[in-house]
């Protein structure tokens, strides 16, 4: 667990989201993003509590975050239950990413 951690330490960051605007916070800083600039983010199903990966339009590499450890594990998957989970379906649908 130690080495997954070590490999993944510098993707992980925090997530604000909004209706215009999504904002990455690694460390004090935070860098807003526009959903237009989002190029996807996909839910990774088996990892409790709910770990989203997001790529951005023109950069390499990808951004890991939580939402919120409100979610039900069937064993074949864990389902988002969080207000935040929702939006992002929501606007996943809304931008087709």
């Amino acid at each position: 667990m130690i080495i997954f951690w070590l490999l993944l330490k510098d993707k992980v960051v925090e997530v604000e989201v909004n209706e215009n605007e999504l904002i990455l916070y690694d460390g004090d800083e935070g860098e807003i993003l526009d959903w237009t600039e989002i190029e996807s983010i996909r839910q990774l199903i088996f990892i409790q509590p709910p770990l989203y990966k997001l790529r951005v339009k023109n950069r390499e590499g990808y951004y890991l975050f939580v939402t919120h450890p409100f979610s039900i594990n069937f064993g074949f998957g864990t389902i988002d239950l969080s207000e935040m989970g929702s939006f992002i379906h929501r606007k996943k649908g809304e931008y087709r990413f």
